[in-house]
This record gives C-alpha cells, structure tokens and sequence, in this order.
C-alpha cells in the first residue's frame, strides 16, 4: 500500500526507536503505530518518529469510522515530527434515502468521519508542519426528500389520496470520493389546480468539515412523510491539544480535543 523511504534503527544506547517515513502514494486509514510495529517497534520504547507527506498525496479514511491519519499513544518520551504538502481526508457520510409513497418518511444524513484521531498522551511532543497541506473532515450526508401525495380532482371537489411521487435521495458528503451533490426531486404529481402534489429533493452532501442539507419537504399534498435531516460534519483534528504547530496550511472542519 505504501511507497515510502524509510530509516529505522535504534538511538544513542537502545532506548529511542527511531522511525522515519515519506508516504508517496495514496494511502488509506494510516496509522503511525501499525507501521511502526511493522518496522520493528516492540510497542514499550520511546519513539523519534518524522513522517512527510508528499505533496499531491491523499491520506484518507474509507469508512466513518477511520480515520485518515491516527496517532495512538505513545510512551514517554517520545517526539514525533509530521511534515504534509498533501491532504488528509475524513469519510463523507452517506446521503439519505428518499421519502416513499406518501407514508414512508425520508431517512436522514449519515454522520461524516473524522480526519485524523490523536489519541490522549503523557509526555509526548507532536509537531505538525501543514505548510501547502490540507486537513478535512468528511462533509455529512444530505438527507432524502419528503414523498407527497395529490388528490385527485373530480366534479370540482378534491378526493382521496390517490397519486403518490417520492422524495429525492440526499447526496453523499465530500471525502474520498469527493462527492458533494445532492439528489434529484420525484416528478410532480397531478395536473389540475387541486391535485399539485410537489415531492421534495434530496438535500446536498456537505462541503469539507461541513454539515449535510436537510432533505426537502413536499409541497401541497394531501399526506406526506417527513423529509430527513443532513449529517453532522466529521472533525478535522480529534486530539487537537495534543499538537504543536509550526504551520496549521488549510485546516476545514472542527478541532477538538
């Protein structure tokens, strides 16, 4: 998965592993200790880590509940240098699903992910240079579109709820797969001045770090299931105080922790 240059060994006496890696290929749900491990690390040393990302470069989650780039803790003593002209991204979260036959209510926008996760530390230095790089969290899904119901329209009375038209699907918030559009409304239904049934649209996927639009409702039916709710944005940073930096680049989306 990885195309990198590594120098890993031991410091002055064998206490500190030194580990130090270029990601130069895009790489998915990164995690520092994993790869340490996978270097030779016994887990209970402390740690001089470097880790460059190379411009150009997406370091990026897969599902909501990754996350593009993870620090778990560390022992004491150990320093860890991140250096990144290119973009870590959460997961976008999934557009809801669209409002049906007049009864069904739409489902709302999935939760996006979070892009990178620094677990609680004691002791531990983490120093980020973000010059020319880009931190987002995943933009929350849109919700889906309310359906509707028209009456039917006869002897100049309106009638039943006869003519049904479903909502638009909400569309997928920005991640990996950049997706930030929204999903196309039902046709109307009925063509006479009582019987104008409008379903709603799906609501659009949030920007980077954003939150998701709420699905739209439906206009002049006689019955309708509720429209859905957008997505919560996914974090930029979770473990923010943990990090020290020299330069933050373009950061979209909370910082917390």
């Amino acid at each position: 998965m990885f195309d990198l240059t590594s120098l890993i060994g031991w410091g002055v006496g064998g206490s500190t592993f030194s580990f130090d890696e270029t990601i130069s290929v895009n790489t998915n749900n990164y995690v520092l200790t994993t790869q340490m491990t996978n270097a030779g690390w016994d887990g209970a040393q402390p740690v001089t880590a470097t880790v460059t990302i190379n411009a150009g470069i997406q370091v990026e989650a897969t599902t909501t509940s990754l996350y593009g780039f993870r620090i778990n803790a560390l022992p004491a003593g150990s320093v860890v240098n991140l250096f990144s002209t290119g973009t870590i991204d959460g997961r976008g979260g999934a557009g809801g699903s669209a409002g049906v036959a007049c009864t069904v209510a739409a489902g709302a926008g999935a939760a996006a992910g979070d892009a990178i996760l620094v677990e609680a530390q004691t002791g531990v230095t983490i120093n980020f240079n973000n010059a020319g790089g880009t931190i987002s969290g995943g933009g929350g899904g849109g919700g889906g579109g309310g359906a509707c119901c028209g009456r039917l329209f006869a002897a100049e009375v309106c009638q039943g709820c006869n003519c049904a038209s479903n909502g638009g699907g909400g569309g997928a918030g920005y991640g990996p797969t950049g997706q930030t559009g929204g999903g196309g409304g039902g046709t109307n239904c009925g063509n006479g001045a009582c019987n104008i049934c409008n379903p709603g649209a799906g609501g659009s996927g949030g920007a980077a770090g954003a939150a998701g639009g709420a699905g739209g409702a439906q206009v002049g039916g006689c019955s309708a299931g509720s429209n859905g709710g957008g997505g919560a944005a996914g974090n930029a940073i979770d473990g923010d105080s943990q990090i020290t930096f020299s330069d933050e680049g373009t950061i979209n989306g909370s910082r917390i922790n």
